[in-house]
């Protein structure tokens, strides 16, 4: 697998493409956590140079990255702050209608044109959008709208208001994911190790025969979060910014408090335990596909076992695959087993010098060459167990709930292990007391709520806090929770919000049903607190189509989708809600 920079996935529209902003919007509001600002202005947007200056010049401290005029921007904006990376998203819709879509009362009947920017859950990146259409709607002469709030901002307004959300940002971490702070991070591991060695941002065991076996901590487009990749890779195939691996599951964001004994605990049992394990180039050919399986067991000195293997693999080659096959596999089971050895070699060679691993390197012969006895001792790699290792914290993992009934809680719940594999398993993050949970729910902060129900189906609920732009600082922010149901073969996720006006009531928002084994749901739902009507979406036939429904929600439906506000440890009122919901929407039950 060939690494290159990693980026944040994008939603955005080409410049070519015609999509009505009422289009546009829907794809945005699928995004979770996404808010919007826009400025309503006629006429030409400035170059990106001159929103710059504009910002500079109101005290702002961003810089927007590239050059050129802002109409030829669609999508994800960089913007330098502090000498890091942030951004928004950033699009233009035209049109009379477009303005007319946001159905606020008193807006300027020549604004003709909507610039928008968008943004998920993270301050920096509102403060960002706040700033930039403060300083755009100076410029065009425009105002700004507040998506969440549905308010119009004069211009004069919407600067007081982004110099008061930017008075309160947090200073910057003091480390990032430099490869100076990875040395940092590890300092501790490296120290008590002599057998690891970190080179630039990856961790290898040493010393290295014929495998390259350890971890990458990649960097992304978040100054401060890490991509963490472990990774297995014979030595001849290595050469610089490639190598053979999988990505783990996780956040790894250094500004969280937890971080490092986090990452030096994934990477004992994540990373290091199944790569240490690995000592043969036949442990590598038996996770490997084909291509790379079958000049491993040429090399190990299987001949039988890799022969073996392309004769199971090539009555299952489809048809344009044929030539391929005869030319590269069996072509490479036809060369010389000398010649073969001989030209890894000068390739592991030519890898040690350019990865800059010499000093770790122990050449060695390949199995091929030696008799059967000899191998493993004289070309297998070291074998490596994590142990010993720096001291997990007893508060940083708890196991989830096993017995009906047994509740815990905890500031995160997390899935480990590799990214695009069904062997992952979860654990609850930085656990918590009742009356840690409890206070933090008191003080509106964030955690976990994690339970068994008695039917043996595990309920995760997710208690998330987040303050829309103009939010009062002083005011409790809105409160959203997110409950995910478990079974053996199917889960449920349901979304419910408390509203911030009235009795700040707590209502089901979306559920839908999954598969687990192959992530696909029969449909979803969707309720609308303020017509009190259910959309329902079902995913039906070959190919596969969607049928939707709109009804109005029922007598004995509105107890089940409202509550008041949702009090700690309650648990039970979400999971009835959403598998109800479920069962009188069509999907069945979670089992």
């Amino acid at each position: 697998m060939r690494l290159t920079d990693p980026s944040v996935r994008e939603l955005s529209v080409s410049p070519e493409e015609t999509v009505s902003s009422k289009a546009a919007r829907s794809i945005t509001a699928s995004v979770p956590m996404s808010m919007e600002m826009h400025v309503l202005f006629r006429g030409a947007l400035p170059t990106k140079a001159a929103l710059t200056r504009a910002m500079k010049q109101l005290g702002f401290p961003f810089t927007i990255a590239g050059s050129g005029s802002l109409e030829r921007q669609r999508g994800y904006m960089p913007v330098r702050f502090r000498g890091d990376e942030t951004g928004v998203e950033f699009d233009v819709f035209d049109g009379r209608e477009a303005i007319e879509e946001f159905s606020v009362p008193n807006i300027d009947p020549s604004f003709d044109r909507s610039a928008n920017f968008r943004w998920g859950g993270d301050e920096t990146e509102m403060v960002v959008a706040m700033c930039a259409a403060a300083a755009l709607a100076s410029l065009v002469n425009g105002i700004v709208l507040d998506d969440a709030e549905g308010k119009l901002l004069q211009p004069e307004h919407a600067i007081r208001l982004a110099k008061q959300h930017l008075a309160g940002l947090p200073a910057s971490p003091k480390h990032g994911t430099r490869p100076s702070d990875i040395k940092r991070y590890l300092k501790s591991l490296l120290k008590q190790r002599d057998d690891l060695v970190l080179i630039g941002r990856q961790v290898f065991i040493r010393p290295v025969r014929h495998l390259l076996r350890g971890a990458l901590l990649d960097r992304t487009s978040d100054t401060y979060r890490f991509t963490v990749w472990r990774y297995f890779t014979p030595l001849y195939r290595a050469e610089p910014g490639s190598f053979i691996g999988t990505e783990l599951r996780g956040r790894w964001d250094v500004q969280r408090p937890h971080f490092e004994p986090y990452l030096l605990d994934s990477l004992a049992e994540d990373v290091f335990a199944p790569v240490g394990r690995m000592t043969t180039l036949v442990d590598f050919a038996a996770v490997w596909e084909l291509q790379r399986a079958v000049p491993a067991l040429l090399l190990a000195g299987e001949r039988d076992r890799a022969e073996e293997l392309v004769r199971n693999a090539e009555p299952q080659n489809p048809e344009h695959l044929r030539e391929w096959f005869q030319q590269e596999i069996r072509g490479l089971l036809a060369r010389d087993i000398g010649d073969f050895c001989a030209e890894c070699h000068a390739r592991e060679e030519k890898a040690v010098k350019e990865l800059g691993i010499r000093h770790i390197w122990d050449p060695a012969p390949f199995p091929a060459e030696l008799p059967p006895a000899e191998r493993a001792s004289k070309s297998s790699d070291p074998l490596f167990v994590p142990s010993p290792w720096p001291s997990r914290p007893s508060w940083l993992l708890q196991d989830l709930p096993e017995r009906a009934g047994e509740v815990r809680f905890a500031q995160e719940w997390i899935e480990r292990g590799e990214l695009k594999s069904d062997d992952r398993r979860e654990v609850l993050l930085v656990a918590l007391s009742r009356d840690e949970a409890e206070s933090r729910h008191g003080k509106n902060e964030p955690y976990v709520l994690a339970a068994r129900l008695e039917n043996g189906l595990l309920a995760i609920l997710r208690r998330a806090v987040c303050r829309p732009v103009g939010w009062p600082r002083a005011s409790p922010s809105p409160v959203s929770y997110k409950l995910e149901i478990y079974g053996s073969a199917y889960k449920a996720e349901a979304r419910f919000r408390e509203r911030m006006d009235g009795d700040r009531s707590c209502w089901l928002m979306f559920i839908e049903k999954t598969k687990k084994q192959t992530q696909s749901s029969p449909g979803w739902a969707h309720t609308n607190p303020q017509t009190g009507r259910l959309e329902i979406t079902m995913r039906e036939g070959t190919p596969l189509t969607l049928h939707k429904s709109n009804r109005a929600l029922m007598d004995e439906e509105r107890g089940v989708v409202k509550t008041a506000s949702l009090a700690f440890g309650n648990f039970q009122w979400p999971v009835k809600s959403a598998l109800t919901l479920l069962r009188n929407a069509g999907f069945g039950e979670v089992t």
